[in-house]
């Protein structure tokens, strides 16, 4: 492991990454190891990635995850945040279906405003409370209301949470040190290559979009 790890060093550009897999059992012998080879200030990450979501292991916690080591070869590494490809429950609870099935919420159109006057004017029948203010000019909030992105109360004015944003418009959540999101290959899935190894795609997908540039990645 160790001599691989030289070779790997050597051949990475000064803003190359390498990510290690391995289980928990070895995590920690690995990670000093690393230390050494690359120097413990180009740690980044240690990576959870719950890969299962039942194991059974006798009588101690189940283990369900294993370990991803994320280290730079210098202080200048390619860097580009990536998005999880799912919400908490509580996130989802947030949006609505509209008469299209189209999963849709309403975002905030104020923001604080304590000590300012900035905002501070009534558009369209409705008026920001004394301690916030529009969080858009009058110029912007026009062509968002010509366009319909605006939801309205039963009056027809414009509520102040009424941004209408669509669920397939936004980004996932910023990606954590937590992957959840991403379970092993299920044994009949057409991805399996039959190798023990074998990582899922999606699982190479954002390491390569997190740490190369566009050009070098596709």
């Amino acid at each position: 492991m160790v001599q691989r790890l030289v070779v790997m060093k050597r051949l990475l550009r000064p803003a190359g990454s390498v990510y290690l897999h391995c289980d928990p059992t070895a995590s920690h012998y690995i990670k000093v190891m690393m230390d050494g080879i690359f120097g413990h200030e180009n740690f980044r990450n240690e990576i959870v990635w719950k890969r299962n979501t039942s194991h059974n292991s006798g009588c101690q916690f189940r283990r369900i995850h294993d370990i991803i080591l994320f280290y730079s070869k210098s202080d200048k590494w390619t860097w580009h945040n990536t998005d999880a490809s799912r919400y908490s429950d509580a996130q989802l609870s947030r949006f609505k279906e509209d008469n299209d099935g189209r999963k849709y919420k309403g975002d905030n159109l104020t923001a604080a405003r304590p000590n300012s006057d900035s905002g501070k004017f009534e558009w369209c029948g409705t008026t920001p409370g004394p301690s916030r203010g529009w969080a858009y000019t009058e110029e912007q909030l026009e062509p968002f209301w010509s366009e319909g992105r605006i939801l309205t109360k039963k009056d027809g004015t414009p509520r102040l949470d009424g941004m209408n944003v669509y669920w397939d418009e936004v980004p996932g959540p910023r990606t954590r040190s937590i992957w959840d999101d991403i379970p092993r290959i299920p044994n009949t899935s057409d991805e399996r290559r039959g190798y023990v190894t074998q990582k899922p795609l999606a699982l190479l997908e954002r390491i390569i979009k997190a740490s190369t540039h566009e050009s070098v990645a596709n």
